[in-house]
């Protein structure tokens, strides 16, 4: 018996051995592919990463590393990345750790998918979430390509101060890396140049030239046409610089179209037509299609002689035929996946078509009964607040009238004991008389204030439930939301009032605000505050009320 216990015994700490054992070479897996990331060797990091399977790691922490560098990856290759889960994942677990500079790795990440995906304001969301945790972390490779990235995107934008900003950050960050200085230098002398800033545009391309060789062969044929393409609408001879410098390197269809487009808005047809033929030899098929259209309106353009029409249909000729095949590709395809799916289809397709309409008529019904309810309520709701509104202007309107003929009667009761004990005289009565007028503009101008407050409160409270912010609210501003809230709902307010709990006016709009179940980044967006005083706002506001049920009241 003893002898079996001491058997699984031995097993148990073989297995667990061998599991540990497991997860050390993973880790020692990834932070090489890591390493290869920053030394921009793409498709060796790529290799050694399909070498992990991802139903191996158990690890927590390593399977966060792994979604994070199969992302870098994934970006890096170019592949489209329509979904950013996989990022998430990584990113749910690096805030769990506080982790700052893999956090700050991350949303740089999906930052650059949103942006390469089209949402610019929300690739600046996340971009700018990645330089708040960049600040503090030691990482030169992370801290360098988030200002890089942001000069990018500001410069796509037409923000271009803004891009010379951050491009300046980049260039801080390069020191050492003639690589990095090299595009930081070049985007910021296009910035200058959109600002038609010519002096500080030469200044900043003149340090750039001499460092091009330090960038990759391949990335700077990359750069060089890219940095052509941003000039060639203001400044078309430095495009042609930099296009004719790309095409030194390396022949490339790219850099020729942007010469034919050059050379075409210089009126300069014929070397237009010769960069075009250029380009055409170097293009993908899908591309050529492109540049025979380009062809094309070029002849139109020149006016050519009847001798060069023949040219112009063969050039159509070949452009259709170029169509035809790639509709021809389309279609086949098309076709093949139809193949696969039509017996399923054809078996289904009476149920489905039968379920659809019925969903939709029933969809239909469903929300034409809540669209009546909600009409409804809504014209219930308007009445009931003009009600409301109503009955305290009238009890308020009462109020002040009752006011007024105490004061008149006292005033009255003053007056004539005045007159029993001297003779007033005429510049004595005028003096009460003034007294009397002034007291009931007093009064008046009372009445005016408790309207124009509700007024102003009806308005601000409408600004909120619609969405909007506090971010130019004053305290009389609070006050009045407040005093219109009363209408609402007057026993919450009465207990925010308490003079025990010594709330400021900002403070019972905070707390009305979690009454109204919103939500922390609702209540983050109206206040027009960061997270951490929000949190900060909740525990001082908590610290003055005392009283429990007002807390789960306010759903603290």
């Amino acid at each position: 018996m003893k002898k079996d216990l001491l058997s699984i015994l031995l097993i148990i700490i073989i297995i667990s051995t061998s599991l540990g054992s497991c997860e050390n070479t993973c880790e020692k897996q990834l932070s090489t592919v890591d390493s290869l990331l920053n030394k921009e060797l793409q498709d060796s990091a790529a290799n050694l990463l399909r070498k992990i399977s991802p139903s191996s790691i158990t690890n927590e922490e390593n399977k966060a590393y792994y979604a994070l560098l199969s992302t870098r990856i994934d970006y890096r290759q170019n592949k489209p990345i329509k979904s950013d889960s996989t990022i998430d994942y990584a990113i749910s677990y690096y805030e769990k750790k506080d982790n700052n500079e893999k956090l700050a790795d991350c949303y740089y990440y999906k930052g650059s998918i949103y942006f390469e995906n089209g949402d610019a304001r929300k690739a600046i969301e996340y971009l700018k979430k990645a330089e708040y945790y960049a600040k503090d972390i030691d990482d030169i490779n992370i801290k360098h390509k988030i200002p890089e990235i942001m000069m990018f995107v500001n410069q796509y934008l037409g923000e271009d101060k803004l891009a010379i900003e951050y491009g300046k950050k980049a260039l801080n960050l390069s020191k050492g890396n003639k690589n990095w200085m090299a595009f930081a230098l070049g985007n910021i002398a296009i910035g200058y140049d959109n600002l038609g800033v010519k002096d500080s545009c030469d200044y900043y391309f003149k340090q750039c030239y001499p460092l091009l060789k330090y960038i990759p062969k391949e990335e700077r044929v990359y750069f060089l046409y890219d940095v052509a393409y941003k000039l060639a609408k203001n400044d078309p001879q430095k495009c042609i610089e930099f296009a004719r410098n790309s095409i030194a390197i390396q022949p490339n269809s790219t850099s020729y179209t942007i010469l034919s487009d050059v050379y075409m808005s210089l009126g300069k047809y014929k070397e237009s037509m010769q960069a075009i033929d250029s380009s055409y030899y170097f293009a993908s098929t899908s591309i050529r299609q492109d540049l025979l259209e380009k062809k094309l309106s070029l002849i139109v353009k020149q006016n050519l002689a009847e001798k060069d029409l023949k040219e112009y249909k063969g050039i159509k000729s070949k452009r259709d035929s170029i169509i035809s095949y790639l509709r021809d590709q389309n279609i086949l395809s098309l076709q093949k996946e139809h193949d696969l799916k039509i017996a399923e289809i054809q078996k289904q397709k009476e149920i489905v078509y039968a379920i659809l309409v019925s969903f939709i008529v029933m969809l239909i019904v469903i929300s034409f009964i809540f669209y009546q309810k909600y009409k409804l309520n809504k014209r219930k709701r308007m009445v009931m607040e003009k009600q409301a509104l109503i009955e305290k202007y009238k009890s308020d309107l009462y109020k002040l009238e009752d006011d007024y003929k105490n004061e008149t009667e006292k005033s009255g009761k003053i007056i004539d004991n005045l007159k029993k004990d001297i003779d007033i005289s005429e510049q004595s009565k005028a003096q009460y008389k003034h007294e009397i007028n002034s007291l009931r503009g007093k009064m008046g101008v009372q009445l005016n204030s408790l309207v124009d407050i509700m007024g102003q409160g009806k308005t601000l409270y409408e600004s909120i439930i619609n969405g909007g912010n506090v971010h130019t609210w004053k305290k009389k501003d609070f006050e009045s939301f407040i005093e219109y809230y009363k209408l609402i709902d007057i026993e919450i307010i009465s207990k925010l009032e308490d003079s025990k709990y010594g709330l400021s006016p900002k403070q019972i709009f905070f707390s009305i605000l979690f009454y109204e179940n919103k939500t922390e980044g609702e209540i983050e967006g109206v206040m027009g505050i960061s997270s951490s005083a929000f949190r900060a706002t909740k525990t001082r506001v908590k610290a003055k009320i005392t009283d429990n049920s007002l807390i789960n009241l306010l759903h603290f």
